[in-house]
């Protein structure tokens, strides 16, 4: 099985968990979620939109660090569309997309970026609701993979 293959499946395993919305107050789940290979970024739902939780994976392609991510708006995240002809920035894809967002470039500073392929996914119940737990705003998941990185190149002059 290819390596993309394993992380779709990975992210299809995930977002199969049962009661995912209360999975994810568990600090046992949120230790899982530290070791995949993928990146995660959750938010709650309620206005206004707050990100809530950062996997080390996001931080190590993006560059972000979680704990400046918590309690900010979807905007914070570092990413601009790569590939496409209208400008489109990670955190509003994010928002405004489901399943498949697009391919983004997320500069990590240092002259380093990511290519990554963006996913979002609202957490819905089995009636196909968003889902939260016992009142809680439902969730919304963020998942990035990794496609490939390296160093912007350098004009040859100074700025």
């Amino acid at each position: 099985m290819s390596e993309e293959a394993e992380k779709a499946e990975q992210v299809e395993t995930l977002l199969a968990t049962p009661d995912l919305a209360g999975a994810l107050d568990s600090d046992a789940f949120r230790r899982f979620l530290d070791q995949i290979p993928i990146a995660i970024v959750i938010s709650q739902m309620k206005e206004p939109e707050r990100i809530v939780y950062a996997n080390p994976e996001f931080e190590k392609i993006s560059g972000q660090s979680a704990a400046a991510l918590v309690d900010q708006p979807w905007s914070v995240l570092n990413g601009r569309v790569h590939g496409e002809e209208t400008p489109r920035e990670l955190g509003a894809a994010i928002v405004e997309s489901t399943d498949f967002v697009a391919t983004f470039r997320l500069e990590r500073g240092d002259q380093q970026f990511s290519i990554v392929d963006a996913y979002s996914n609202v957490i819905e119940d089995d009636d196909g609701k968003p889902a939260d737990d016992e009142g809680s705003a439902p969730r919304r998941i963020g998942e990035q993979s990794e496609r490939g990185n390296g160093e912007k190149e350098s004009s040859g002059h100074d700025q």
